[in-house]
C-alpha cells in the first residue's frame, strides 16, 4: 500500500537520487564555464602583457642603438678634430725631412776639453747650467748617423692641441755616435754633460726659431730642443738625444746601483767609498737608452688596431680637458699609451673592441687599479725583483723588465 501511494504521486524510490544528480551535473559545468572563462581571461591577459613586453623591449633596444650610435658619430666628429690633416703632416713631414738633412750634414767638430766647452758656446750666446770642472776628458762633435721620427706621431696617436703656443709636437731622436761618448759614461754625470753638449752643438748650427725646454715641461726631465720654422709655426720638431741602442749595459742602470762615486765627487780618495743608490739618476740615463726600443713596441701595436688607437686618442683628449697631460705628476708623455698596452697585455681590452669601449675601460682602470710598488705591474711576463722598484710611488714596468715608466 505504501508503495503504490508513493508511486500514484509519482514518487519513486530512485527519483530522489536522480534529482541531485542531475543538479550536480549542472554545478559541474557551471565550474567549468567558470574555470574556462578564466583561463580566458589569464590567457589572453598573459598574452597582453607579453605584448606590452615585447613591445617595451623593441623600444628599449632601439633606443641604446639609437644612443650608441650617437655616441660613435659624436666620437668621430671629436677625432676628426684633433687628428692631423694631410696637409699639415705633409708639411710636418717635408720639415722633418730638412732637419734629418741638415744635422746629418754638420761637420765634425773639433777636439775640445769639456771644461772649456761652456766657455766657447758662449761666444755663441748658448750657455750651459753646468760645471765642466771635474771633467778632463776630451769631446769631439761627430755627426749622427741614426736620426729618425718616435713618438705618437709614427702611428697616429698624436693629438693637436688647439688651446696651446705650439698645437703639435713631433719627437726626432738623434742618436750620439758610439765615438763621442765612452762606455763608462754612464757613471758620474759625464753622459748627462756630454748629451748637454751635443744639444748645444746642434743648437749652434741649427739656423730655425730655436728654444730649449724640459720634456713634457717638467723640471725633473732632461733638455730638449724645440725646433719651428718660424716663430708663428703652430707645430715644432722635438729633438731627443739617445746614445745608440744598447751601448750601456741597461742593467747597471736599474734604480738600486750606485752609479754617482762619492769619491770622485769630494775629491778625497783615501775616503772608504760609501754605497749610496742613485734611482733617479739611473732611471733618467736609462730613459734615454729605452727611446728606440719603446717607440718601435708602441708602434707596432698601435698599428694593429685603429680602435685603440682612436681609445688612446679620447684618453689624451680627457686629460688634457683637466690638465692632467703635463707638468709634475702627471700623466704624461707615453704614460697613456704603456697604459693601455699594460690593459692589453692583462686582456681586459681586446682588439675587437670600439674606441668608445676603450676608453671607457681606461678610465675605469685608472679609478680600480693599484700601481703601487707592492703590486709592481709589469708588462713583460720575466719575474721582476721586488725591491728594484721599492723607491717608487707608482711602478708600471716596460716591456724589457728594467723601466717604470710611472
Amino acid at each position: 500500500m505504501e508503495v503504490s501511494k508513493r508511486k500514484a504521486n509519482g514518487v519513486s524510490p530512485t527519483n530522489g537520487n536522480a534529482h541531485k544528480k542531475k543538479k550536480k551535473t549542472i554545478d559541474t559545468e557551471q565550474d567549468l564555464e567558470i574555470v574556462y572563462f578564466e583561463s580566458e581571461i589569464n590567457f589572453h591577459s598573459t598574452v597582453t602583457k607579453m605584448k606590452v613586453g615585447i613591445d617595451l623591449f623593441g623600444q628599449n633596444k632601439l633606443t641604446y642603438i639609437l644612443d650608441f650610435y650617437l655616441k660613435l658619430i659624436l666620437v668621430h666628429a671629436l677625432l676628426n678634430e684633433v687628428t692631423l690633416k694631410n696637409n699639415q703632416r705633409t708639411e710636418i713631414d717635408q720639415f722633418i725631412k730638412t732637419i734629418t738633412d741638415e744635422i746629418k750634414s754638420i761637420p765634425q767638430g773639433k777636439i775640445r776639453h769639456l771644461s772649456k766647452m761652456s766657455e766657447w758656446l758662449e761666444k755663441f750666446d748658448i750657455k750651459i747650467p753646468l760645471s765642466f770642472s771635474k771633467m778632463s776628458k776630451p769631446f769631439q762633435f761627430i755627426p749622427p748617423t741614426i736620426v729618425e721620427t718616435i713618438g705618437s706621431y709614427t702611428y697616429d696617436g698624436l693629438i693637436v692641441k688647439s688651446s696651446n703656443k705650439i698645437s703639435t709636437l713631433v719627437d726626432l731622436l738623434v742618436e750620439m755616435p758610439r765615438i763621442c761618448i765612452h762606455k763608462k759614461d754612464y757613471l758620474n754625470n759625464e753622459y748627462i754633460e756630454k748629451r748637454a753638449t751635443y744639444l748645444c752643438y746642434l743648437a749652434k748650427k741649427l739656423k730655425y726659431s730655436l728654444e730649449f725646454s724640459h720634456l713634457n715641461d717638467t723640471t725633473l726631465n732632461q733638455v730638449v730642443l724645440l725646433v719651428r720654422p718660424n716663430e708663428t709655426s703652430s707645430f715644432a720638431i722635438r729633438i731627443l738625444l739617445a746614445p745608440e741602442k744598447d751601448y750601456f749595459n741597461e742593467k747597471r742602470l736599474l734604480p738600486t746601483p750606485s752609479n754617482l762615486r762619492w769619491n770622485w765627487f769630494t775629491g778625497n780618495e783615501e775616503v772608504d767609498e760609501p754605497f749610496y743608490s742613485t734611482p733617479n739618476y739611473n732611471t733618467s740615463v736609462l730613459f734615454d737608452c729605452r727611446y728606440r726600443s719603446t717607440s718601435e713596441y708602441l708602434t707596432e701595436l698601435f698599428l694593429s688596431s685603429n680602435e685603440l688607437c682612436s681609445g688612446l686618442k679620447l684618453f689624451k683628449i680627457w686629460l688634457e680637458q683637466r690638465q692632467l697631460s703635463h707638468g709634475f705628476g702627471s700623466f704624461e708623455g707615453a704614460m697613456p699609451a704603456f697604459l693601455l698596452a699594460y690593459l692589453l697585455h692583462t686582456k681586459k681590452i681586446n682588439k675587437q673592441m670600439n674606441s668608445y669601449q676603450v676608453f671607457r675601460i681606461l678610465l675605469v682602470a685608472l679609478m680600480e687599479n693599484d700601481f703601487s710598488s707592492s703590486q709592481c705591474c709589469s708588462l713583460t711576463h720575466e719575474k721582476i725583483t721586488e725591491d728594484s722598484f721599492i723607491e717608487d710611488e707608482c711602478v708600471l714596468v716596460d716591456h724589457s723588465g728594467l723601466l717604470n715608466v710611472f
